[in-house]
């Protein structure tokens, strides 16, 4: 589990948020994740690796 800084929570938030590929039940369950002061560092790398980053 890490804490996100507010730059890289919403860089995240937006790129989930416009992907069109992840489904509606899974994309609204990523983003609450999110919101948590404390993510699983698994997701955020997934999450990035996607983004290209």
């Amino acid at each position: 589990m890490i804490e996100l800084t507010e730059e890289r929570r919403a860089k995240l938030t937006a790129f989930v948020q416009s992907n069109a590929n992840i489904p509606k039940v899974r994309k609204d369950r990523i983003l609450a994740r999110l919101k948590e002061d404390r993510v699983p560092a698994e997701m955020v790398n997934r999450i990035e690796s996607r983004m290209g980053g």
